[in-house]
């Protein structure tokens, strides 16, 4: 029982803030807007903590947007909750150095790097307004080195890097705020993409690793007390490159996490001895930044890439370390948008995975998962080719999430099948399946245990055909009775009916999206109740397995886009009323998160009409109408939506803390408790008693 408090209490210091924020009304049925645009992931880029401005700031590196990598000349600020781009399109230019916080001149310091046009040497000077290149003679050329504030002696010490010849270098800087002054030749090995934290207590400069050549890096750890570098420590973390640390002023020890070799794992340095700690790892372990921001007394890490994996699909996640566990706390949305991509619910790792897009003339071949707070890119390898349109469906029973079809570089109508595991994508032959297609629906079949496909665009027509894929082979049934033709529909499983449900689509002629509802059992299709009501096409619908409903958001109703969304109980439809709701949408995505029970929406396109007179436009082109035009504008959106639902707290519940009544107190009712903290129910606003109450009765029933 004490274990389960702790466990308990852990998270709830974890979660709390995630899922809560000043003004929120947890539990209250609304539409919420839940992240914001942050740095695009990016590796090799460099991070201090300004202690006067309380900010970390973060400069350059190497960046991936629409598959292309590059080098951001942007400056970005954390202020402990977001993220916000305070600089770009200017100097220092595009490059990735190094920097140092000088907290005596409350300068932010950065010398050299590389850029597009090779390795650089300048001295500039960020005052947490604009950047200013001080004028100074000093060290090379360099790229790969490193920089920290040694602030006893007030001078900022910077130590080796990579030249223009590929010469790795061993000399030891500083410079303080005028001049730089060489203060050393010996000590560490030439080496560069090594790792440097200033001991404040200690007042020395700790160094680990580096790469030493092409091949081998180091495992060991130097001082630098401003006179003379000693080597202290031959054993401890595994010798690496591309690792970051920073120093945790509150408990006095340098942490060090990642690198080339260490798979993600933390150490910390006390002075005398390394201790690894136990302690999960972030996704991305190589090329990532640290710094330690003091006026919250954790330290901060930002982006990075898996070492041998894709080195052009680096994370933009931040995560905050404290001495126990890494905590995400904040993501950036998949950027730019991606409309028409594809999305399920992965029922085994509690979590959405969305795949491909359509990025204007190109396509998307990223994968992305979604864990009800926070996007997060998974670079994968070998992965489907880029496409949009395409559709995708979990298999329970096979704990994998199937993606077919699509429409690929080029136009190429995609005939291919391939199955996500969790962590990696494989790719299915069978001899048989369905032709190449787009705007076609799956969904999870419970009857036959098999995924099922209808519809979409050949490429000569509208197809009415229904197959099933059993995790080995694709089967064509023959059905008495089909839907008709037809392509940007949805379907979902009804688990509480026990069948699928087929909803709307476009057809070959209709003027109208089309209104019909048909289920599925197994073998045969038929009309169910409701058809008629509701016409849609390019919207979204899944299984809420809380409120036992199908709900539908969006697409392209009888009076253009909707905003609109819907539940269907099996009989009929029911619109939900809600004071604030997502920019009208098609070819967005969509799911059910049964942890957070919440919809969530992402992405897709919204649309303006304006009315304008013939003749030459703004830019001179002329339209083409009779005096009157209609123009419309298709408008990419990459924004993401949770609609939560209020809850009524079941007598006796609060007394048992089974919040959700299944007969078992355990994490699903400390999940409720963290959704509706503060809100009032049956009266009285659910709080601290509640947890007791969690508490005391932790595993009674199960």
């Amino acid at each position: 029982m004490t274990s389960c408090i702790f466990r308990l209490l852990f998270l709830a210091a974890i979660a709390l803030p995630l899922v809560l924020s000043p003004g929120d009304a947890p539990g209250a049925f609304a539409w919420r807007q839940v992240t914001s645009i942050g740095p695009p992931g990016s590796a090799g880029h460099s991070m201090a903590y300004d202690s006067d401005r309380e900010r970390v700031v973060m400069f350059g590196g190497r960046a991936v947007l629409s598959g292309n990598t590059f080098m951001p000349d942007e400056t970005w600020e954390w202020d402990g909750t977001d993220w916000h781009m305070v600089a770009s399109g200017g100097p220092p230019g595009v490059r990735h150095g190094a920097m140092a916080y000088d907290s005596n001149r409350q300068r932010t310091v950065l010398f050299g790097g590389e850029s597009d046009s090779g390795m650089e040497d300048g001295t500039w000077e960020w005052d947490g307004v604009s950047w200013e290149e001080v004028p100074a003679t000093g060290p090379a050329k360099r790229s790969g080195h490193k920089m920290v504030y040694d602030s006893a002696r007030q001078r900022t010490v910077l130590f080796g890097g990579l030249g223009e010849s590929d010469d790795r270098f061993s000399d030891t800087w500083e410079w303080d705020g005028n001049s730089w002054e060489q203060v050393a030749t010996t000590g560490p090995s030439d080496r560069n993409l090594h790792a440097m934290a200033y001991d404040k207590v200690r007042d020395v400069v700790v160094l680990f690793g580096g790469a030493e050549d092409g091949q081998s890096s180091s495992g060991e750890t130097w001082e630098w007390d401003g006179d003379e570098w000693e080597l202290v420590a031959s054993t401890g973390p595994s010798p690496r490159s591309q690792h970051a640390m920073a120093y945790d002023a509150d408990r006095g020890v340098t942490v060090l996490q990642g690198g080339t070799s260490g798979g993600g794992d933390t150490w910390e340095w006390d002075g005398s001895s390394w201790q690894e700690r136990q302690v999960n790892a972030p996704g991305g372990a190589a090329g990532h930044g640290l710094a330690f921001d003091a006026a919250r007394g954790h330290v901060v890490r930002f982006g990075g890439v898996i070492p041998r994996g894709i080195p052009s699909l680096p994370f933009a996640g931040t995560w905050t370390y404290e001495g126990t566990a890494w905590v995400k706390v904040a993501s950036s949305d998949p950027a730019p948008g991606r409309p028409h991509a594809a999305m399920a619910w992965d029922d085994a790792r509690g979590s959405a995975l969305m795949f491909g897009g359509e990025l204007g003339g190109a396509v998307s071949g990223e994968t992305w998962t979604w864990d009800g707070r926070f996007w997060e890119r998974q670079p994968v390898a070998p992965s489907p080719p880029g496409r949009f349109r395409a559709a995708m469906a979990f298999d329970p029973v096979r704990e994998r999430i199937v993606l077919f079809g699509g429409e690929g570089q080029g136009g190429v109508l995609l005939g291919d099948t391939w199955e996500w595991t969790g962590d990696s994508w494989v790719e299915l032959t069978p001899p048989v399946h369905p032709p190449g297609r787009v705007g076609h629906a799956m969904a999870w079949d419970g009857n036959s245990e098999s995924i099922l496909l209808f519809g979409g665009f050949t490429g000569q027509e509208l197809a009415e055909d229904t197959w099933m894929w059993d995790g080995s082979e694709w089967t064509n049934p023959a059905v008495a009775v089909s839907p008709s033709e037809r392509s940007e529909h949805a379907m979902a499983w009804d688990e509480e009916n026990q069948q699928v449900v087929l909803h709307g689509g476009s057809g070959p002629s209709a003027i109208m999206p089309s209104s019909e509802l048909w289920v599925w059992d197994g073998s045969s299709w038929e009309i169910a109740p409701g058809s008629g009501t509701l016409p849609r096409a390019g919207h979204t619908m899944v299984y809420n397995s809380r409120q036992n409903v199908i709900q539908v958001f969006g697409g392209t109703g009888g009076s253009g886009l909707s905003d609109e969304t819907w539940s269907w109980d099996g009989q009929e439809w029911l619109q939900h009323q809600t004071t604030v709701d997502p920019p009208r949408r098609f070819g967005h995505v969509m799911a059910y998160d049964p942890y957070y029970d919440q919809l969530m929406i992402h992405g897709g396109l919204t649309q303006s009409i304006t009315r304008k007179t013939a003749g030459p436009d703004s830019g001179g082109h002329q339209t083409t109408a009779s005096p009157e035009g209609v123009v419309t504008v298709y408008t990419t959106l990459s924004d993401t939506w949770v609609l939560g639902y209020p809850y009524n707290l079941p007598p006796g519940a609060r007394e048992t803390g089974d919040f959700n009544q299944d007969g078992c107190t355990d994490f699903a009712d400390f999940i409720f408790l963290l959704e509706n903290w503060g809100e009032e129910i049956d009266g009285v606003p659910v709080g601290f008693a509640d947890f007791v109450a969690l508490l005391e009765n932790w595993g009674e029933g199960c």
